[in-house]
């Protein structure tokens, strides 16, 4: 059982993570656009040709993946502000309801994004393979 300061610290730490992953979304999609936006663009997509589909597809599953952590912190938020209204159990302090949307949420998304970042790397080391050959 959690008490209400473990509960409040999780709460916390899990809200500083969503705002960071909002700065790095934000910080990315700034910097993809303003690569496009300068001359430097098609000197990027000149060097990147030979790798092919490979390597658009390691930057969609890159992005992805910053967005499967970004909703996983978003869930974890849900499941600490439900428990928190819920209010503690006399004698065992507050419970998780592991049977919510938002808990079983947080865990699933937790294992996809780690699945979706191993398959963005193995993409791009497929792709830097490929064009070394």
């Amino acid at each position: 059982m959690a008490t209400e300061e473990q509960i409040i610290e999780e709460q916390n730490f899990v809200t500083d993570r969503i705002s960071t992953q909002v700065r790095g979304i934000a910080l990315s999609m700034i910097a993809v656009a303003w690569l496009f936006l300068t001359g430097e663009a098609t000197q990027f997509i000149q060097a990147a040709k030979p790798l092919g589909s490979w390597l658009v597809a390691c930057l969609l599953l890159s992005l992805l993946a910053l967005l499967l952590d970004y909703a996983q912190y978003v869930a974890g938020y849900r499941a600490i502000a439900a428990t928190l209204r819920g209010g503690s159990v006399e004698g065992r302090g507050y419970v998780y309801n592991y049977d919510s949307v938002a808990y079983k949420l947080r865990v699933r998304l937790f294992f996809w994004k780690q699945v979706v970042l191993i398959a963005a790397v193995a993409a791009f080391v497929y792709a830097l393979l490929r064009a070394a050959i």
